[in-house]
């Protein structure tokens, strides 16, 4: 048998999708589903995609989708222009062109400022006034934001750092990380280094010599073990499910545990996809976007598919064991016995290849088969 798969939902282009092509996801506080595409800013009611695009919008794709805590749905576009939705209208708040230079960043709405964080800047917008402050110059290290407990951390060239409710800019831990090499070359890869949290506990992803590289920091700052096997794999992002850290990645998602101090791969799902982007929402169901082949669905992340090899493919028959073994009949004639919890099976060759139509297990460990006469 081959990896178990969650049983989802795929959304195309051919089934309704407006697009194929999707770069971030967010519900909001009504139940709205909100995507970033290439196309541009959709909201889906659970019918009906809605287009939304400003006048003064300088090409259709859209990034970034999130929600404020007064409700109001931001985005942003690789011309350096933000937007916020208001009104059922996608209005432009503030055009950073000059300042940007064609690089699409992050950002952050929070006590009252637009916080926007490019490779070597860190800006705060008001959000009243539209007063622009370079709060940090960086060489090009600094890293994407993550917001949680009221707070924002990011990385810097030598260390990382906080923004508070208070908006006091704060150096929490050192990191020690050369930014350069002793030939005077950027040790930093391409793409922006994440931080990321599981169990209360916070890390970094940094490529470092064309390697993701991955750190732990709370009180120290230390290498993270575990996630060697992502280390030249496209990563867009980091999802926290209960005690799981799902990785989206260019091949699927990665989902690890951290446990003694260790990252543990317990499986991976949707290998041939992009996966850009991972929410849950309000009906517990997983929401994937991909770069290339549009959304997948995950209702129930506790249903599973799996795929039998090719001249084992035809069950004709199945009956439980345990809670971790399956026997089941084939057409071929010949009886197997699956492990739910290891995904492995035993074919047994039966002399007789006439088809299995029925199998009943016993409590006395006892298997009553019956098959087909030819």
């Amino acid at each position: 048998m081959q990896a178990q798969e969650p049983v989802s939902i795929h959304l195309t282009e051919s089934g309704g999708l407006p697009d194929k092509e999707f770069y971030s996801i967010a519900e909001d506080s009504k139940g709205y589903i909100w995507l970033c595409a290439d196309k541009g800013l959709f909201r889906y009611d659970g019918k009906i995609y809605k287009h939304y695009t400003s006048k003064k919008q300088r090409g259709l794709s859209t990034f970034n989708v999130q929600e404020d805590s007064k409700g109001t749905i931001w985005c942003n576009n690789i011309s350096g222009q933000f937007f916020f939705f208001e009104n059922d209208e996608l209005t432009l708040f503030i055009d950073l062109k000059t300042h940007l230079k064609g690089e699409l960043t992050d950002f952050v709405i929070k006590n009252g400022y637009l916080w926007v964080f490019s490779t070597s800047k860190v800006y705060k917008v008001s959000l009243v006034t539209q007063q622009i402050t370079v709060i940090i110059r960086e060489e090009k290290s600094l890293g994407v934001p993550l917001a949680t407990n009221n707070s924002i951390y990011f990385q810097s060239k030598d260390s990382i750092s906080s923004i508070s409710a208070n908006n006091t800019i704060k150096h929490l831990l050192a990191t020690n990380l050369p930014l350069r090499t002793k030939n005077n070359t950027l040790s930093i890869g391409q793409g922006k280094s994440n931080i990321f949290k599981l169990n209360n506990k916070f890390f970094l992803m940094q490529n470092r010599f064309s390697l993701n590289t991955f750190f732990q920091f709370n009180n120290s700052f230390k290498r993270a073990n575990g996630l060697e096997k992502l280390a030249t794999t496209k990563v867009y992002t980091f999802f926290q499910k209960d005690t799981e850290l799902w990785i989206g990645t260019s091949t699927g998602v990665w989902v690890y545990e951290y446990v003694a101090n260790k990252f543990k791969l317990k499986k991976r799902f949707l290998k041939n996809v992009n996966i850009t982007k991972i929410i849950k929402d309000k009906d517990d169901n997983y929401w994937f976007t991909t770069l290339n082949d549009g959304l997948y669905i995950i209702p129930n992340i506790h249903i599973e598919t799996t795929t039998l090899s090719p001249k084992n493919k035809n069950i004709s028959s199945l009956d439980k064991i345990n809670d971790s073994t399956l026997v089941f009949g084939l057409t071929n004639g010949n009886i197997g016995f699956y492990n739910t919890q290891k995904n492995t099976n035993t074919i047994i060759n039966i002399p007789s290849k006439d088809r299995v139509s029925s199998l009943i297990y016993l409590p006395s460990d006892k298997l009553i088969v019956s098959k087909d006469l030819s």
